[in-house]
């Protein structure tokens, strides 16, 4: 069985490598990853670690700040780049695979490797972990705290029930530092179920420094809170009252400052589920059917074959959990100074897996990424039952795990030919920019540079009114975008681009010598405006779905819209 393992961890670092690939070679693109790696660019050079801006100087209150300060600190480390931007997400996936590995292991060495492989690969769990958003933190943290709070109960070892009964709660801290209470809610739910399910209150309570461990916990993560509340006073009412409570009651919900509201049927969340367990949603049933039809005879003696294989590997785990099997690695089937059964730890699993769905299932405005704290769980319970079935299991998981690489590349790529990431993602579009500005206004980019340097020095987004437009609120903007916004602009240009409504609202930051303007392609009325409003000296093309010009104000002229 060694070899098959050897096997299912060479699929498991091909599919790494190929996620550290993506990490540079996809551009950032909007909403979600333009929005939050431009929050976390303006968090780095601004240097205000209280405050998330969506513009300047309009506080984003969507969300805590754990996610911006992992890109704010990667982005002042390693340079303003996409790479940069996802890698302390895409370490964040990493380090909740092994949180995963290492509680899986607990009952058989293999079975650790497989719920690896089949989280790293599944495709939510394989996109979130390396995008730009606030979800790889959220779970982390969650899984943390889960994992933690099981090994503190169910191992050995009383050093590492210690050690693991503390990361629970740091675990705990990082999901309210990522998403809010609702991290304590997803991980609380299964373990009070479980307790109560098991009648083992005595055990959750002693398992874990409820009184020190809550301290620490509120420790870590209050003060953010509080700081927010008094730097940009209204933080409280919008975050915990709108974002904890209108978001999932409210159907249409029309008080989100940051986007829209999602109106999806009751339920949705399964499906949701399916996609984002693929492939693992074809493959398990896939594997099942099979032993099903092999067991009622449809390969003839193949059938017999599998029944006796079936009852020999039952046989094999269950005496090995009797007296702990060092080849098998299974431990006895009671464990932990509490004794607890397999059967409980399979209910801790069911519902570690399937709490945080039907926490939704009710919920009309929710988003696939929902899905992403169930995640972990459903991995495990996939494992347990691909570990059972021994060589079988592993080659079934390894062929899934290679499976998925090649799914996930073969749809980058062809994400990448469609034309889908250029539409999705203005980094073509400030390429065609920075072209422009090297044929007609060549030796003004340190100008430009220096001048946006010292606009950042003097500014106090803190205090400062928002502007009329999403860009810096001194100096010369580099790409004019009249009409809808585009976060990855902002971020491409290092915060040089101007978001206007009208196009007199960019007068005082247009350079004499011109500039890029962009136009979104399907709004007629702006698209008017800025032939009207300005001279289009070159036509730079359609990027980012939006017609691009190298361009000249033209003073006093109103625009007509």
């Amino acid at each position: 069985m060694t070899r098959w393992v050897r096997a299912l961890w060479l699929a498991i670092g091909a599919a790494v490598l190929l996620r550290l690939f993506l990490l540079a070679w996809l551009p950032l693109t909007d909403p979600a990853e333009g929005r939050y790696g431009e929050i976390g660019r303006k968090m780095a050079e601004l240097g205000d670690w209280i405050t998330p801006w969506h513009q300047y100087g309009v506080p984003f209150w969507g969300k805590p700040p754990l996610s911006f300060w992992m890109t704010a600190l990667s982005l002042k480390g390693l340079g303003i780049n996409e790479f940069a931007a996802r890698l302390p997400h895409f370490l964040a996936g990493v380090a909740t695979a092994a949180c995963l590995w290492n509680v899986a292991r607990a009952r058989a060495a293999h079975e650790g490797v497989i719920a690896a492989g089949v989280l790293g690969t599944a495709l939510l769990f394989f996109l979130s972990s390396g995008a730009v958003m606030t979800d790889a933190g959220l779970v982390l943290g969650t899984t943390l705290a889960t994992t933690g709070a099981w090994l503190a109960l169910s191992s050995e070892d009383p050093v590492q029930r210690r050690r693991q009964a503390w990361l629970a709660f740091v675990g705990g801290a990082l999901g309210i530092l990522a998403k809010g209470p609702l991290a304590l809610v997803l991980v609380g739910t299964p373990l009070l179920l479980w307790a109560a399910w098991c009648g083992r209150w005595r055990a959750l309570w002693e398992a874990l420094p409820w009184v020190r461990g809550v301290v620490l916990m509120v420790a870590l993560s209050a003060p953010w809170f509080f700081a927010a509340e008094w730097k940009t006073p209204g933080f409280f009412e919008y975050f915990f009252v709108g974002e904890h409570y209108h978001r999932f009651a409210t159907p249409g919900w029309a008080g989100d400052l940051y986007g829209k509201a999602h109106q999806e049927p009751k339920g949705m969340i399964w499906v949701f589920a399916a996609g984002a367990c693929m492939p693992w949603t074809v493959v398990l049933p896939a594997l099942a059917l099979w032993r099903w039809w092999r067991a009622r005879g449809g390969a003839g003696v193949g059938a017999e074959t599998v029944a006796a294989a079936d009852g020999a590997s039952a046989q094999a785990v269950q005496a090995s959990s009797q007296r702990g099997s060092p080849s098998m690695g299974l431990p006895p089937s009671s464990h932990g100074p509490w004794s607890l059964s397999e059967r409980e730890t399979a209910r801790f699993i069911r519902l570690c897996a399937l709490v945080p769905l039907v926490f939704f299932t009710a919920s009309s405005n929710i988003i696939w990424t929902y899905v992403l704290p169930a995640m972990p769980g459903l991995a495990w319970w996939a494992a347990r039952w691909l570990g059972r079935l021994r060589e079988q299991g592993l080659r079934w998981a390894s062929a899934g795990v290679w499976l998925a690489v090649l799914a996930w590349t073969a749809l980058a790529f062809i994400t990448q030919a469609n034309g889908r990431l250029e539409r999705s993602s203005a980094k073509g579009l400030v390429a065609a920019c920075d072209a422009a500005w090297a044929r007609h206004a060549p030796g003004a980019d340190a100008t430009m540079k220096s001048s946006a340097g010292q606009a950042a020095d003097h500014r106090d987004d803190a205090a400062a009114p928002a502007t009329a437009g999403d860009g810096a609120t001194q100096g010369a903007a580099r790409l004019v975008l009249l009409g809808r916004r585009s976060f990855s602009a902002h971020f491409y240009t290092q915060g040089r681009a101007l978001r206007v409504d009208h196009l007199h609202e960019a007068q005082t930051q247009w350079p004499a010598s011109g500039t890029c303007l962009a136009v979104k392609q399907d709004d007629p009325a702006s698209l008017a405006a800025a032939r009207d409003g300005a001279q289009l000296v070159e036509d730079l093309g359609v990027h980012h779905e939006r017609q691009l010009w190298w361009a000249l104000r033209l003073p006093g002229l109103k625009d007509k819209r």
